[in-house]
């Protein structure tokens, strides 16, 4: 068992699997620790954990962003990751796992034990030039242009020929339809 997790990654699974998955190291430790971090937001994953942490009454500290997760090499400690392939948090874990020597295991599937590719590099999120970051203001739609828009006499106008063609067939096959049901109820 280990004293220390690490819990990261953004992976889909069942609140009943979080809890059954952690309930027995909380058994096993009652001096666990749980290091939870993420880039802005807890995944839902985390969030679940954490409530369940705090009903047991374990410790646990968060970090989001680019802090340093503080993890000691060769420690008692291992990464339990909310693991899915197109999550770069989970990736980055990983690679920080196998540089320090640190085992990593996958929440979302049973705590199997994952494994960084040799030569694996943590991934960094391009920067954006500040010209860039400009953002356009949003034109205001007043609500006699949507009026204006909406007016039934200016969309006939503008109408063409085949929408009249088909409400031309609509009407007919309505007023068909209106006759047939006469009939039937004066039956």
């Amino acid at each position: 068992m280990y004293d220390h997790i690490y819990v990261v990654g953004n992976g889909k699974t069942s609140r009943a699997n979080v809890e059954a998955l952690i309930d027995d190291y909380i058994y096993a430790n009652p001096e666990l620790h749980i290091h939870f971090h993420y880039e802005k937001v807890m995944s839902e994953g985390q969030f679940w954990l954490k409530s369940y942490a705090e009903d047991k009454k374990v410790q646990y500290t968060a970090s989001s962003g680019s802090e340093d997760l503080g993890v000691k090499p060769n420690s008692s400690s291992a990464f339990f990751l909310f693991w899915s392939d197109e999550d770069p948090e989970a990736s980055n874990a990983l690679v920080l796992a196998k540089d320090l020597n640190t085992p990593a295991f996958d929440f979302t599937n049973g705590l199997v034990a994952l494994l960084a590719v040799e030569g694996a590099t943590v991934s960094k999120a391009p920067e954006i030039p500040e010209q860039e970051l400009v953002q356009e203001p949003e034109q205001e739609t007043s609500d006699d242009t949507i009026d204006d828009l909406e007016d039934p006499e200016e969309y006939e106008e503008e109408s063409d020929p085949l929408y009249s063609a088909i409400e031309y067939i609509a009407k007919v096959f309505a007023e068909a339809i209106a006759r047939e049901l006469k009939q039937v109820l004066n039956k």
